[in-house]
């Protein structure tokens, strides 16, 4: 069974838009540690600041949750996320995974999420992509 807290923060994240962003102020503890391939950061403000910046650089950002294992106060959750860059204009996806933690109030403590920036992101920049392709062929990641 999935703790309510955890429920409703993934409710937040699947139904998302930027003024449902205030609703994680109560689902959140003071000092949430959120973690990501480009940030590390904790307290609410600086959380937010990261997504209120998705609104600011993405189009209809989107996240389904595809699937939710929980225990006590950890859950693993399993996600894709869908949006349009406004600069330059194009589509991305994001396949990932959040680790979520509780405190005893059930308010999320810490969200650290796991994906791949190098291929999903870095790889689709031009001249950086063909130089981290070519290094994962040689290392034999696609063998």
């Amino acid at each position: 069974m999935i703790p309510h807290g955890i429920d409703a923060y993934l409710d937040v994240f699947a139904n998302i838009s930027r003024a449902r962003l205030v609703e994680l102020d109560a689902l959140t503890t003071d000092d949430v540690h959120f973690v990501d391939p480009f940030h590390d950061v904790r307290g609410r403000a600086a959380m937010r600041r990261i997504l209120e910046r998705m609104f600011d650089t993405m189009i209809e950002p989107r996240f389904v949750i595809e699937r939710c294992a929980a225990a006590d106060d950890f859950a693993f959750v399993s996600w894709r996320f869908s949006a349009t860059l406004k600069a330059p204009r194009r589509a991305v996806t994001l396949i990932g995974a959040s680790e979520l933690h509780l405190d005893p109030a059930e308010r999320v403590s810490a969200h650290i999420d796991h994906w791949d920036a190098a291929r999903q992101v870095y790889e689709q920049v031009p001249v950086l992509g063909f130089i981290l392709r070519r290094l994962r062929q040689r290392l034999g990641a696609d063998r």
